[in-house]
């Protein structure tokens, strides 16, 4: 007999069919590989109802309906791509099927030829959980995830860039690239990783015309930079004004020093900037001096980036660049 993808499979109001609490699923899709011999296709292949296995993602982004709260499962498998994705439907869902993680989901994504970007998202109110991506093989490898949508969330989520040096040696180079309507939301996720020599670029973009209005909670931000010009986070060229916040973070860098830790490349003249139980591991310095009073510390009274000792960094703190 067939499972339902249709209907909700709770327990104490807890969805376990795409294991978070998603008030008011509609459809349910499930996406394995094609692969005959995989367990999850031999399984779900005979047992999903019809018009309910997908094998790519797209398929089961594109089965879905926009603005229904339809979500997407995604097997615990690598699950590569040979060309760009593109998420587009409003309030539709992409969940792995995995326990909760930080790191090295088992619902991945990665690809088997150069794309750029591997994700688009123009889609808003949608929710990403348990799944990891390795991008970035080839020096036109360039963009990660790009979320132009805005009001999107993204849970137990591993953005993990790049996977090769010759990956991130331009300047172009970013793992996230925020440029949508601002309003998003992280929860449990890691950015970047620590393996590869890294040589330019942005781990975090804030793009044009994104007015940022960012809250990051228990993330952790990766990287193993070869010189000092990389940044965890930069703001495009024409970005708005708004408020980021970092909540109980840790930026890791394993490499050469962070200049800066925050470029200020498009900052807007009033975008503040909040570390709530943040460090900065191996960072030179967080932000350019002339920009100082953008990075506020609350749990240490409030202080700007002004205090080595109580801001977490690890490296001395000179104000100068």
């Amino acid at each position: 007999m067939a499972s339902s993808l249709t209907s909700p499979v709770t327990i104490d109001g807890l969805d376990i069919m795409s294991g978070m609490l998603i008030p008011g699923a509609a459809k349910r899709h499930i996406v394995t590989r094609s692969t005959a011999t995989d367990e999850n296709y031999k399984y779900w292949s005979q047992n999903a109802e019809s018009g309910y296995h997908h094998t790519t993602i797209q398929a089961g982004h594109d089965a879905c309906t926009s603005g229904r709260n339809d979500i997407v499962l995604l097997s615990p498998d690598s699950h590569s791509q040979a060309a760009s994705l593109t998420w587009t439907k409003n309030m539709t869902h992409l969940i792995g099927a995995y326990g909760p993680a930080v790191m090295n989901q088992r619902a991945r994504i990665g690809h088997s030829v150069t794309v750029d970007p591997l994700m688009t998202v123009s889609g808003y109110g949608c929710t990403f959980s348990n799944i990891y991506t390795m991008y970035g093989a080839a020096n036109t490898d360039l963009n990660c995830w790009i979320d132009s949508g805005g009001r999107n969330s993204y849970v137990n989520a591993m953005i993990g860039a790049p996977n090769a040096a010759a990956a991130c040696d331009g300047a172009t180079f970013c793992v996230l690239n925020l440029s949508g309507e601002g309003e998003y939301y992280f929860k449990n996720s890691s950015f970047g990783n620590d393996n590869v020599a890294w040589t330019n670029g942005d781990l975090i973009r804030v793009d044009t015309p994104c007015s940022p209005k960012l809250v990051f909670e228990d993330c952790l931000f990766l990287m193993t930079p070869d010189n000092g010009q990389v940044c965890y986070l930069d703001f495009g060229v024409g970005a708005g004004t708004g408020f980021i916040i970092f909540k109980n973070c840790i930026f890791m860098n394993r490499g050469t020093a962070n200049t800066v830790a925050i470029g200020t490349t498009g900052i807007a003249a009033s975008t503040v900037i909040y570390c709530v139980n943040t460090a900065f591991i191996n960072s030179t310095d967080i932000i350019a001096a002339a920009h100082e009073a953008k990075v506020v510390f609350p749990n240490v009274g409030g202080a700007v980036a002004v205090a080595d000792e109580l801001i977490g960094l690890t490296t001395a703190f000179d104000h100068t660049v």
